[in-house]
């Protein structure tokens, strides 16, 4: 392919007609590559998009891959710390989730627990698009029942402004964004709805039962602790508790993995993040192959990991879906963690085997340097020690 001079505007006119050209819903794709079900998610999927548009969820969050949002566009989120607080992509949010953890959050996303149980549709009420049938009656009937926005069941308004919805000052998942999730007061229908709209969206099957995970013996226990500290920075970012870290934290407490997050796509993002979620600061390279198990990838892994003859990654998510606060703390008092690191790069990739360490960015960069190794591994190296996932 020679390198033609193109001016702007002629780059501009031969890429919107090569995009252009595609025939009418994208004939010369093949049709394997499109999601289209033919079951029930099919009619999920259109009735959840009058839901989305109703109350443009767009304008924070990217659904789709390659959609932008509004939010994406604003200059405070253009830097590479800005980046890491725009809220979460939801591309993958039913496969992600607890659909009855995300039907509660939907309800109150500050997860106050103020607003009581939400009201659920009969079961034989099917889903109609934009929510209950009857329009604004079922909303408001919604908001009543379930106290609107004033958290104590009325709505009044005194000297011309609204109560304090329930979780005013608090997002309970990422308490580090400045763009909070608003109380929108679904109706009991829209609820429904949206969770099966992410749910279809990824492909999910309905209903879905929450397999039991095996209980961590003391063993495993001080094996999952002692990679969790060893060299992998999750302490770095992640909400702990600590006030004084937590102010730079720009990653969920691991607490409320537990019920929130389905283990599959836990296994699958801790294996290579960026897969996932391009850009993500949650470096990729933490585990290599060996055999038909994952094991952790550091240049000196403790001695109870190489003795440990299970899959690393398998175990590290039941260590962090059965987290309890008891051994958070004991997790903390083995290695306290210092405030979070602002991130700093942009650069973001697979991470080789044995780039993770605990010294320095600045250190790294020498010793990889020193070896003879690329500087583009150094800067990669460093930035994963600076930054972790909004997982």
């Amino acid at each position: 392919m020679p390198k033609p001079y193109l001016t702007p505007e002629w780059r501009n006119a031969l890429t919107t007609f090569l995009l252009g050209s595609v025939g009418a819903e994208g004939s010369n794709v093949p049709p394997s590559l499109f999601y289209n079900p033919q079951d029930q998610r099919r009619q999920d999927v259109q009735n959840g998009w009058w839901v989305i548009k109703k109350y443009n969820c767009v304008g924070c969050h990217q659904i789709q891959v390659g959609q932008r949002s509004v939010l994406m566009d604003v200059p405070v989120y253009q830097t590479p710390e800005g980046k890491d607080l725009l809220p979460p992509r939801l591309t993958s949010e039913g496969a992600r989730v607890d659909p009855n953890w995300l039907l509660r959050f939907l309800q109150d996303p500050s997860l106050s627990d103020q607003k009581g149980q939400v009201a659920q549709p009969a079961p034989n009420q099917a889903s109609t698009p934009g929510g209950t049938p009857g329009g604004a009656a079922g909303g408001n009937e919604n908001a009543r029942t379930n106290g609107g926005n004033a958290g104590n069941g009325t709505a009044t308004q005194k000297g011309g402004q609204l109560k304090a919805q329930p979780g005013l000052d608090r997002n309970g998942v990422r308490p580090y964004l400045k763009a909070r999730m608003p109380t929108f007061s679904f109706s009991p229908n829209e609820l429904q709805t949206l969770v099966r709209f992410f749910m279809a969206l990824s492909g999910q099957q309905e209903p879905y039962i929450k397999e039991p995970l095996q209980p961590l013996t003391e063993q495993e226990k001080l094996v999952a602790r002692q990679m969790f500290t060893s060299g992998t920075p999750c302490l770095k970012c992640h909400i702990t508790g600590e006030p004084t870290h937590d102010e730079k934290a720009i990653a969920p407490n691991f607490l409320l993995a537990g019920e929130r997050l389905k283990p599959d796509w836990t296994f699958r993002w801790l294996l290579d993040p960026a897969q996932i979620s391009p850009g993500t600061a949650m470096p990729s390279g933490l585990f290599r192959k060996e055999g038909d198990r994952w094991v952790i990838n550091l240049p000196n892994p403790p001695a109870s990991a190489n003795e440990y003859s299970q899959d690393h990654a398998d175990l590290l998510v039941r260590y962090m879906l059965l987290l309890t606060p008891e051994e958070q703390r004991h997790l903390l008092a083995t290695s306290p963690v210092q405030p979070a690191a602002s991130t700093s790069s942009q650069t973001q990739g697979r991470l080789p085997k044995g780039s993770l360490r605990k010294k320095s960015s600045d250190n790294l960069a020498k010793k990889i340097r020193k070896n003879n190794r690329a500087p583009t591994v150094a800067r990669t190296v460093g930035r994963a020690n600076t930054r972790a996932s909004g997982m």
